[in-house]
């Protein structure tokens, strides 16, 4: 199997596309053997034998590289580049491995998406679409297949940095035109240029996509110029708040002068119409005290915090003459009403030999109140939770 200076060394196949393969891989150096991808410079036939588009395919390879080793130390979420390597006269590079699944593969396992999880999707997107646009770069293939959730706190990873562009000034040309039918908008599948409110195009494109499950190239009338998102969600019988719609229809003009041109405008608009709501307020909440049954003992679950996307309390948990007291970060996942229980340490002075088990992953009922699951990383235990103090 492949092995990379020694290193990083390829462990599982993970796919291929127009410019290359992907594995998955282990990074020899670390103690814990910490996974990652290797991503090889191959390119398919048609282009391997083109001469121009070779040489292309290698400027966008080694672009990739260089956007990530930019911009992936400055946020979490951007991948990291890890190593750009030459072996054997083929080109490699190594990233951080993001251990989730793309929001398209989200929408394929669930229902579509409400008004109120777009509302929180713009929230946590349009920040890092922010910061890249301030870095100089578009990223120019925005889409849910390049959008992840990592399973341990439910952050959203912009990926693919495949196509991306740095700016000169405030249009970015090329000769030949980049994107993916459908989100991609029209000055960069016609002319081969982008902005950052083509970026915004595309991410209203995203949105609409997951909120119908219908890809997006089949909502525009050419003839009325128009979207039609709107209508097939009222032939549901389902509707989006006015203001999201508006906000949405905006991203989406035709014409690149009418939408949005940055994304501090669209995060102005945000706010006018979230108000004061934060996050916490978008989301059921789940700080407050929980009893129930842990491992078929009696237990109790005290959310006191949340930060970010991380709620953090204590388990409790009775046993017959101990009792077991350990520090616990709660993950939720709004758009699935995924709950992970993460163990992080005994607390001194607990009763027992109690053995941390790490992740303990449920569902949070939909009303809020009660939270369902079963132990992930050590034997079948279930657990349940009902809320004392419901408001």
């Amino acid at each position: 199997m492949l092995l990379l200076k020694d290193r990083y060394r390829a462990i599982n196949f993970l796919g291929a596309g127009g410019m290359g393969r992907n594995f998955l891989a282990v990074d020899e150096d670390t103690p814990l053997k910490k996974p990652c991808v290797i991503k090889q410079f191959c390119p398919a036939p048609e282009i391997q034998n083109n001469r121009a588009a070779f040489q292309k395919a290698i400027e966008l390879f080694n672009r990739e590289a260089a956007q990530l080793d930019r911009l992936g130390d400055e946020s979490p979420q951007i991948p990291r580049l890890l190593a750009h390597i030459e072996q054997d006269k083929r080109l490699y590079f190594v990233q951080e491995f993001i251990d989730g699944q793309n929001l398209l593969q989200e929408l394929e396992q669930g229902e579509t998406y409400s008004g109120v999880q777009i509302r929180q999707l713009l929230a946590d997107l349009l920040p890092v679409l922010k910061f890249i646009h301030q870095q100089g770069v578009v990223h120019r293939d925005i889409k849910p297949d390049n959008i992840m959730r990592r399973h341990r706190n439910n952050q959203l990873v912009l990926i693919d940095f495949g196509i991306s562009k740095e700016l000169s000034g405030t249009v970015m040309r090329m000769g030949t035109t980049v994107g993916t039918l459908g989100y991609a908008p029209p000055e960069q599948m016609t002319y081969g240029v982008a902005y950052p409110a083509s970026d915004l195009y595309a991410l209203g494109a995203t949105c609409i996509h997951l909120l119908t499950d219908v890809f997006p190239n089949e909502f525009f009338n050419p003839q009325e110029k128009r979207w039609l998102w709107q209508d097939v969600l009222s032939s549901r019988g389902t509707a989006v708040n006015e203001q999201l719609g508006q906000i949405l229809d905006k991203m989406l003009k035709v014409d690149v002068g009418e939408r949005y041109q940055s994304v501090d405008e669209v995060l102005e608009v945000l706010k006018l119409e979230v108000g004061t709501n934060n996050q916490t307020n978008l989301n059921p909440s789940i700080i407050g005290t929980w009893h129930g049954k842990f491992s078929n003992k009696p237990a109790s679950l005290i959310v006191t915090r949340r930060s970010n996307n991380v709620f953090h309390g204590t388990l409790s948990v009775n046993e017959w003459i101990s009792k077991n007291k350990i520090d616990v970060e709660v993950y939720f996942n709004p758009l699935t009403n995924k709950i992970i229980i993460r163990e992080i340490r005994i607390i001194p002075g607990s009763i027992g030999g109690w053995k941390l088990v790490e992740n303990n992953e449920g569902i949070l009922s939909l009303d809020g109140k009660q939270m369902i699951g079963k132990g992930k990383s050590y034997g079948s235990y279930s657990w349940s939770f009902s809320k004392s103090d419901h408001k």
